[in-house]
């Protein structure tokens, strides 16, 4: 299995780089030359650069760490991370010539070996990691694995890569690690080995999405197999999103513009006219497909508008809570009843199809309550409007602070579900056991996101109504900061995401609070023993109290 090991120069910058490092030391100095927001280091190294499967990222929103380099994530404009993709083959072409465009020089040594032996220093190293990765099969790191894949064989070691590989294969019991595998060996254009996975692939997919993604993979390689994957994917499609993803793909993916039109027609049914980022997509998809997808777009813009009125666009996977705060503004300022009403409506809406996301109800509660004081200040007679907005967890057809609160035990620093039965456990690995079907952090959906934010907000109202110790309660937020069962896995990012959520839907305000003698990646966390007080003093259970 040849591979490419030409060693990469950039003058005045380094040299003696393979293609990962090469790419990152262009993005690294260029971002810190020009200290870009996201917006205008994406036009610099644009997605199409890479591929399909992206260039430069948002480190707290990446899916999927496999492909990214989040050992080195890079600081732009506001303290923004992002990440920057490790997925390079034959396109290291492409990030060359827009390099070059920034005005960096490039040469390389123009030799590609089949092999690169190892030292005995990295015979030693890797074999330790291996020996490490599967010494306990009950903690087997699946990730680990794929990431000394990698290392193998940018080292030049392509056979030990190949037993890596084959071990990741042979321990597979789901099918995302079969269609990471498959992406291995299409980057390597194994096609063989590709199409053999593939069908190991297909035999474990499950959903739309499952086999919406493999078509993708072998779209390349096996075209009416392809075809037919879609077509499976179509009949399992449940939403506007499953049917909107195939069409793009068909377009994308075959060029079979005929087929996507039909499907997009099909995925047009399915709109919902609240949705905002549901007709963004739509519309793109549908001017993407160019003249073909003309008179769809003129049939869906001359529907009737609907006769409702604006309301938030809550969605799952997109809960920002800028937007969330941004559009309370907007409401605020317009004074519109009607409006307020809706959105407070659709909020409670929301939160009862989906549970696990209550947090927002009291993170509403918080941001009404700032603009309430700025009214109060300023004498600008916003109570009424402000009245209308405000939802209430008690509003909701759930008690969430019943379903989702833990059990804190003090003296080990673990959780349970119930104070009097329960094995203890650390925090997320209770949330994945039994608020989720992942077997691990890599197989959750934002849907887990949303569940350790409220069930960390639930659990601390609960110990502050029970009494909790000042103390105590540092120990628990330091027992969730420091949960091993994630740092792990390299998901740092993922928790400290999940505190700073809950702690600002507890009324926290993190800059505040903030520590600057412990940094983490040149954010400020926040001085624990000082929120704890703020918790304890403010009484946070009562502020969205749900009567038993």
């Amino acid at each position: 299995m040849a591979r490419d090991y030409t060693k990469y120069t950039v003058e005045g910058l380094a040299e003696n780089l393979n293609k990962r490092q090469l790419v990152l030391a262009i993005v690294k100095d260029w971002a810190s030359k020009n200290n870009p927001s996201f917006d205008e280091i994406q036009a610099a190294f644009p997605d199409e650069v890479q591929g399909s499967k992206g260039f430069i990222a948002k480190e707290s929103e990446v899916k999927d760490p496999k492909r990214f380099n989040m050992k080195e994530p890079l600081s732009i404009k506001n303290g923004l991370h992002v990440v920057v993709s490790n997925q390079w083959g034959d396109n290291i072409s492409n990030l060359i010539a827009v390099a070059e465009d920034l005005g960096y020089s490039i040469s390389s040594d123009g030799e590609a070996e089949e092999e690169t032996p190892l030292n005995a220093e990295q015979i030693a190293k890797f074999k330790a990691e291996e020996a490490d990765i599967y010494a306990d099969p009950d903690y087997y790191a699946e990730w680990n694995a794929f990431s000394l894949y990698d290392d193998l064989l940018e080292a030049g070691d392509t056979a030990w890569a190949d037993r890596i590989l084959q071990k990741i294969e042979d321990a597979a019991d789901g099918f995302s690690t079969l269609e990471t595998v498959c992406e291995k060996l299409q980057e390597r254009k194994e096609t063989e080995l590709l199409l053999a996975t593939a069908k190991k692939g297909e035999a474990l997919a499950k959903d739309t999405s499952d086999y919406t993604s493999l078509a993708n993979i072998i779209s390349k390689e096996d075209k009416d197999w392809a075809l037919k994957l879609y077509q499976k994917a179509e009949e399992l499609a449940k939403d506007f999103s499953d049917l909107n993803s195939i069409g793009d793909a068909l377009a994308d993916e075959l060029g079979d513009k005929e087929n996507a039109l039909r499907v997009q027609r099909k995925a047009m049914a399915l709109i919902d006219d609240d949705d905002e980022w549901v007709k963004k997509y739509f519309l793109k998809s549908l001017e993407d497909l160019g003249e073909m997808g003309e008179s769809l777009l003129a049939e869906y813009r001359s529907k009737p508008v609907s006769n409702k009125s604006e309301s938030f666009p809550f969605s799952i996977k997109n809960l920002d809570t800028t937007e969330i705060r941004d559009h309370i503004e907007k409401l605020i300022l317009s004074k519109d009843e009607e409006n307020c009403k809706l959105f407070k409506k659709s909020t409670i809406d929301f939160v009862n199809s989906n549970n696990s996301c209550y947090w927002i109800i009291p993170l509403i509660q918080r941001c009404l309550m700032d603009f309430q004081g700025k009214s109060d200040d300023e004498n600008l007679d916003w109570d009424d409007v402000i009245y209308l907005m405000c939802p209430a967890g008690k509003e909701l057809d759930v008690n969430p602070k019943k379903e989702y609160s833990l059990f804190y035990c003090w003296r080990s620093q673990t959780f349970k579900l119930d104070e009097d039965k329960d094995e203890e456990q650390e925090f997320f690995e209770i949330l994945i056991k039994h608020f989720s079907d992942a077997q691990n952090i890599d197989d959750t959906g934002d849907d887990f996101y949303h569940t350790c934010i409220t069930t960390l907000y639930c659990t601390i109202c609960k110990m502050c109504q029970e009494d909790i110790a000042q103390d105590e309660l540092v120990d628990l937020l330091l027992a969730v900061f420091n949960d091993q069962y994630l740092k792990d896995a390299e998901q740092g990012d993922f928790i400290w995401g999940v505190i700073s959520e809950t702690l600002t839907s507890l009324g926290v305000d993190l800059e505040e609070y903030k520590d600057e003698s412990n940094l983490w990646r040149d954010m400020y966390l926040v001085n624990f023993d000082d929120v704890a007080t703020y918790l304890i003093e403010n009484d946070v259970f009562d502020h969205d109290y749900i009567p038993s």
